[in-house]
């Protein structure tokens, strides 16, 4: 230690030539070492203990006192309470530097405090561990501190030779701890933070100093260049340059952002930075990096070889948050559209730090590749770039020359963010679509543990499945089935989230190579439902699979036969039947959910319930729930409430329960659902009738059944002036208003008509008898007289006096029943009129007058206004009610004011068209024509798309289908309550939306992709919706259709427009007209009645 020279700052600064060797200007450093550091750390001690009353009154005494801590700082490590002590002393003196005099003097003394503080970084016999670790390793962490400090927040003092001086200790200092072998000393996590802080103040120096000097940039760069293997500088690197950016950009696009960047140092509010001098320090830090050394590795130790990847890793995590900065700096939320990024100016400055690394890179790089890959990606989906360019093929090249099977994390990469170049990207998607078929089926996440294979991964997947699949359909799709069921197999066994297989399920209904039926004949399968329902957060899942075959037979009813052949509704009901209601928690979901089923099923599928075992497993459901309601009716009466499971959706439950039993007696769809006419059951009424038919002379009598039927009885009124012939012709019809809806019977009477001539029966026909034979007659013995026997006669006489007798008479035998002929009867009434009307003949002979009118009939008189006000409103039930989805039609033109709202052009709201949203507005559904009876809507120009739900249909509504402004205003209006919107974005730009945090509607934005694609993307969704969409994907009209008509099936449970009963709703109308009891002696004055 003696013969070590003795410098008064670190020896590295000197010996690298950042600082010269400044000893002459000290006169201790003419003493021994040994003997002036022992003298030295009694001093320092002495000043310890009173620290601050130490002299400083002038200037030879602070220079002495400054000698005495320089050799304190330059101790061994075990002296670490003495250069704290010194520590502590230049950091008081830092507070107060106008102790040292004028600016020059504060500057020259400054200097000299911040060479001393370097001293302690020479790590001088580091023997002991436990001091190491803990105050040496706090004094080394203060000291970076100190200089943080000094600059930030007095470096408006500092003069350029301060500035270098400091600039130049902290490279050494840093170019020290890189190099010493810290983990030896301290755990990794601390020595990393060491040197990270060592660096990152180094970075804030030259950032806050003003320093343009170009020698002053090229020693950093030179320095920075020999630090690029060391994952602590990468990382400190990649942090500023990432500042830096943000901070440029902000000014670049004028955002008002707080910010303390470049508000410290010798900059402050009046004293701005200038633009040149930020992109000044922009660039030069931007190639501080000396990229070929993060990835040659072939002539470095193993040690050296196994940092690299992680090296390489964190410089791509960098890239990666430059790329999101750029992405969220670029938008402005306040807009309506989200502004892009120029993809041209981020690849010319980043370009080549994206695509330096080779093809064969070694497989330990993977992760590291991995995250570039990502970054490529993303810039090529969501920044401002030509689509058609040679730029993305080149880039969507690189990327998928490295997503090779044998690179799995690659492969896991771009699988993940491929399904975005679907948003904006047209030309590349056939290739991208083929290449993801090819790649699903190889995904080995057993092999990608090294990135994130989790829940937002096989999202992503799925979204990149569902827009390869619709992409691939409208080419030669056939070769690509294996693929289809090979991937879609993938996704479904990788994943255990139920909401991604419901996803899958719902686009499946249109691939015929997924057997999807199959998929949920295993989910009910008696042990695999007692498994899933289990955990109570899966009832959701089952409740909505139940709700997809509902769905799925309205879509596809030729599919009812497999669905009989896989027994699935016997599977479903007999699973939750033999499920205690008390045991599992929303059972009241799944009971709903198979009720609208089997609605669903009786609506719309082709021989689904005429399926004998379909058919008798409804009926066990029916009075599994009768029985289960029963048992909370007397839950109900001992505890005052309702069973558990019952308690929400009790009413419904009674409702569909009632309404199924309605559609098995009798179902009659709605003639809306075939007219394509929304309200057309008005047109079915007397009026319609009596011309469909012909009536001539119509007189219409009503009469109603208890509450269940009211019914017009349309006969003609005056037969006297009908002509025999006219009168077969003339039927009688029963227009029935009944429970489950309206029907018309037809009858055909015959009381009164000659056109039924009785013949003999063909059934009796004559057969030989067997001969006579001759037997001898014994006389009759009889005592009081002798009986004169009849001449005997042979069979054969009594033959021939038969057939003398049959041929005289034989013409009148056959035509004995001709009655006119002999003038006995005249024809029934052929020409006198009726004496009643016949609707009292129809009542009295059909037996409604049994058991003193049982029946309940009642009759009405066609002046009864209130009958003609009850028959409006039955009508108007028997009206399908509309469920409206409005869309929201986006144009490049259209804006946001603060409140975030849409500002349209109201004046041309009702007129905007395009060729793409009169495109989609065909596709998303049938066309409907709206009449006006119940002025649910406005006038309109147009017919509406409508896709068919349970007892209501979907209606696609838009402001531009109205007639004029006032109605435009009316349909938007719509949307803000409507249980979906939609928003169609006719713009290259993505929509920027207020986040909600309890959304109420499903929106969804649709962009036209063209060839009949539309991207969708899931803004906000409903707690209560189990989402058939994914985040995002790319598909066709028929699936998008499906997929809202799942969305919807699972609100109907909460419509009130819906539910309760219909039937109680039609009852309830016909038992208004009740005036009191049935006349129970109305068999005799029937006639009277009508």
């Amino acid at each position: 230690m003696n013969d070590e020279p003795f410098y008064f700052m670190l020896p590295r600064l000197l010996d690298s030539g950042l600082l010269n060797d400044d000893r002459i200007e000290y006169a201790l450093v003419s003493y021994p070492r040994l003997i002036i550091s022992e003298a030295s750390r009694i001093i320092v001690k002495d000043y310890g203990n009173r620290i601050d009353s130490i002299d400083t009154s002038n200037k030879k005494r602070i220079k002495c006192i400054m000698e005495n801590l320089a050799v304190a700082l330059s101790l061994p490590i075990k002296d670490v309470s003495v250069m704290q002590t010194a520590r502590t002393i230049y950091k008081n003196w830092m507070n107060s530097t106008s102790m040292f005099g004028d600016n020059k003097r504060q500057n020259k003394y400054i200097q000299r405090i911040f060479k001393h503080l370097s001293q302690p970084f020479e790590m001088r016999q580091p023997d002991d561990d436990e001091i190491f670790k803990g105050s040496f390793h706090t004094l080394l962490n203060n000291i970076i501190s100190d200089y943080k400090y000094a600059h930030t927040k007095f470096g408006h003092i500092f003069d350029k030779d301060t500035w270098i001086t400091l600039f130049n200790i902290m490279l050494g200092i840093s170019d020290a701890l890189l190099e010493y072998n810290l983990v030896e000393k301290l755990p990794k996590s601390d020595s990393a933070k060491l040197r990270q802080k060592s660096i990152d103040t180094c970075f804030s120096i030259i950032q806050l100093s003003g320093l343009d000097d170009q020698d002053v940039w090229k020693r950093l760069k030179d320095y920075c260049y020999k630090w690029s293997k060391s994952h602590d500088f990468i990382k400190v690197w990649g942090h500023s340059i990432e500042m830096l950016f943000v901070y440029m950009n902000i000014k670049i696009y004028q955002q008002d952002v707080a910010t303390n960047v470049f508000k410290e140092g010798i900059y402050s509010e009046d004293n701005p930075i200038s633009e040149k001098m930020v992109k000044l320090i922009f660039f030069n830090f931007l190639y501080l990096v000396d990229i070929k050394q993060l990835i040659s590795n072939h002539q470095r130790s193993n040690s050296s070889r196994s940092s690299c990847p992680s090296i390489l890793k964190e410089f791509a995590l960098t890239m990666s948050r430059l790329t999101m900065n750029a992405e969220l700096i670029s938008n402005t939320p306040d807009t309506l559209l989200s502004h892009k990024y120029s993809a041209n100016a981020f690849l010319k400055l980043f370009g080549p730090f994206l695509i330096f690394i080779p093809n064969n890179a070694d497989e330990h790089y993977d992760d590291a590749i991995a995250v570039i890959i990502d970054s490529i990606l993303s810039i090529v989906s969501n920044f401002n770039i030509d689509y058609e360019g040679e730029t993305v093929k080149q880039l969507i090249a690189f990327c998928a020359l490295r997503a090779v099977p044998f690179h799995m994390p690659i492969v896991a990469a771009f699988l993940k963010r491929s399904s975005q170049l679907y948003r904006h990207n047209t030309v590349i998607l056939p290739y991208i679509s083929e290449l993801a078929l090819q790649l699903i089926p190889q995904l080995d996440t057993t092999k990608s543990t090294r990135i994130l294979i989790g829940d937002s991964f096989l999202s992503s997947v799925n979204s990149l499945f569902m827009s390869a699949v619709e992409t691939l359909k409208k080419n030669d799709y056939s070769k690509y089935s294996p693929q289809v069921n090979e991937s879609f197999e993938m996704i479904w066994k990788t994943t255990a989230l139920f909401p991604i297989r419901f996803q899958l399920l719902c686009f499946a209904h249109s691939l015929e190579e997924v057997k999807i039926l199959e998929k949920l004949a295993f989910i009910f399968n008696e042990s695999n439902f007692k498994q899933v329902s289990a955990d109570f957060t899966n009832i959701p899942f089952i409740a909505s699979c139940i709700l997809f075959i509902g769905v799925y037979v309205r879509f596809k009813p030729n599919e009812s036969q497999k669905i009989n052949e896989l027994h699935l509704i016997k599977l479903i009901l007999t699973d939750i039947m033999k499920t205690d209601p008390r045991r599992l928690e929303e059972f009241d979901l799944l009971v709903i959910a198979i009720q609208q089923m089997v609605i669903n099923g009786i609506e719309f599928g082709k021989d689904l319930f005429t399926n004998q075992e379909n058919i008798k497993v409804i009926c066990d459901f029916i009075s599994f729930l009768k029985l289960q309601l029963i048992a909370s009716d007397k839950e109900k009466a001992k505890r005052g409430s309702s069973a558990l499971w019952l308690e929400k959706y009790e009413n419904e439950i009674i409702a569909l329960n009632e309404t199924i039993c309605a559609l098995i007696t009798t179902n009659f769809p709605s003639k809306d659902l075939f007219s394509r006419r929304l309200n057309s059951c008005f047109e079915i009424n007397e009026s319609r009738v009596i011309e469909h038919f012909q009536i001539q002379n119509p007189k219409i009598s009503y009469f109603s059944i208890g509450d269940k039927s009211l019914i017009s009885f349309i006969e003609p009124d005056n037969y006297s002036d009908i002509t025999s012939n006219e009168i077969n012709n003339q039927p009688l019809i029963l227009f029935v208003r009944g429970e489950c809806g309206k029907s018309i019977f037809v009858v055909k009477e015959n009381y009164k008509s000659d056109t039924f001539n009785p013949i003999l029966s063909n059934e009796i026909q004559p057969m030989n008898l067997p001969s006579a034979s001759e037997f001898a007659r014994t006389p009759i013995n009889n005592q009081f007289f002798q009986v004169q026997l009849a001449p005997h006669m042979s069979f054969d006489e009594l033959k021939g006096i038969d057939e003398r007798t049959t041929s005289m008479y034989k013409n009148d035998f056959q035509s004995w029943l001709d009655w006119n002929k002999f003038g006995f009867y005249a024809l029934f009434n052929t020409s006198s009129p009726y004496q009643r009307p016949r609707v009292a003949d129809f009542i009295s002979t059909m037996g409604l007058l049994r058991d003193k009118n049982k029946a309940g009939v009642r009759v009405y008189h066609n002046s009864n206004e209130k009958l003609k006000k009850v028959i409006q409103k039955l009508d108007a039930i028997d009206s399908i009610p509309l469920l409206p989805v409005v869309v929201y039609h986006i144009l490049s033109s259209d804006t946001k004011n603060r409140q975030g709202e849409v500002i349209f052009d109201e004046e041309k709201s009702h007129t905007r068209m395009t060729p793409a949203f009169l495109q989609f507005l065909r596709e998303i559904g049938e066309p409907m024509k709206i009449s006006s009876e119940l002025n649910i809507l406005p006038p309109l120009r147009t017919t509406i798309p409508i896709i068919p739900s349970m007892d209501s249909f979907i209606a696609i509504l838009s402001p531009s289908m109205a007639s004029d402004t006032d109605g435009a205003k009316v349909i938007f209006d719509f949307g803000q309550t409507s249980a979906m919107k939609i928003i169609f974005n006719e713009t290259s730009f993505d929509i920027n939306f207020q986040a909600e945090k309890k959304p109420k509607q499903h929106v969804l934005c649709v962009s036209p992709k063209g060839n009949g694609l539309y991207h969708v993307t899931q803004m906000f969704i409903p707690r209560y919706i189990y989402s058939p969409f994914a985040e995002e994907q790319t598909i066709s009209a028929e699936v998008l259709a499906f997929n809202i008509a799942m969305s919807f099936e699972q609100t109907i449970k909460t419509n009130s427009s819906l539910l309760p009963s219909i039937c109680e709703k039609r009852r309830a109308e016909i038992r208004s007209l009740f005036t009191g009891e049935p006349e129970q002696s109305l068999t005799g004055t029937i006639a009277e009645q009508f």
